[in-house]
């Protein structure tokens, strides 16, 4: 009888453990896929690989923010931009982008961000689940700039996406 005790205890205790365990493998799954958009776009940067951080956003308005990046050099090309960068933090800058928070957003403030985003980009996206990533930016090269931005994450489908950085 007490053997039979024990064997359910044990067994109890058990399941109790699996089930602690696949909600944190869960919780660590998540968290990379969405740290792991964050970096994609620093690839992107030191790699000076526009296409890698038009990819990090969403199809339905890729092509608005590659134009976006293009606007901000003189000449509008990807060289143009990638030489504004060099300008800005020497010609052998390097890019490091450490996320320091991540704050999944409830569904309230999840349907309020998704309305000025697809008001925004005139889109009809839906995303099942949002973070807010605060991420510290470093460019560095011969000169230095730190900037703290966040960076509004989104599931569509199965994929993570940039949807917003503020």
């Amino acid at each position: 009888m007490k053997r039979k005790i024990i064997v359910g205890v044990l067994c109890g205790v058990i399941a109790v453990l699996l089930c602690i365990t696949g909600i944190l493998i869960g919780k660590l799954c998540k968290k990379s896929a969405v740290t792991s958009v964050i970096s994609k776009v620093e690839r992107g940067y030191n790699d000076r690989n526009l296409d890698s951080i038009v990819e990090s956003f969403p199809e339905a308005f890729s092509d608005q923010i590659r134009s976006s990046f293009l606007n901000q050099a003189s000449g509008g090309t990807e060289k143009d931009l990638w030489k504004l960068l060099e300008d800005s933090y020497g010609k052998d800058y390097k890019v490091s982008f450490t996320v320091s928070s991540i704050t999944y957003v409830d569904d309230n403030e999840l349907s309020e961000k998704m309305e000025s985003i697809n008001s925004k980009w005139s889109t009809d996206l839906q995303v099942k689940e949002a973070a807010v990533c605060k991420v510290n930016e470093v460019y560095k090269g011969t000169k230095r700039a730190e900037a703290i931005e966040s960076y509004f994450i989104g599931k569509i489908n199965d994929n993570w996406y940039v949807l917003d950085v503020e």
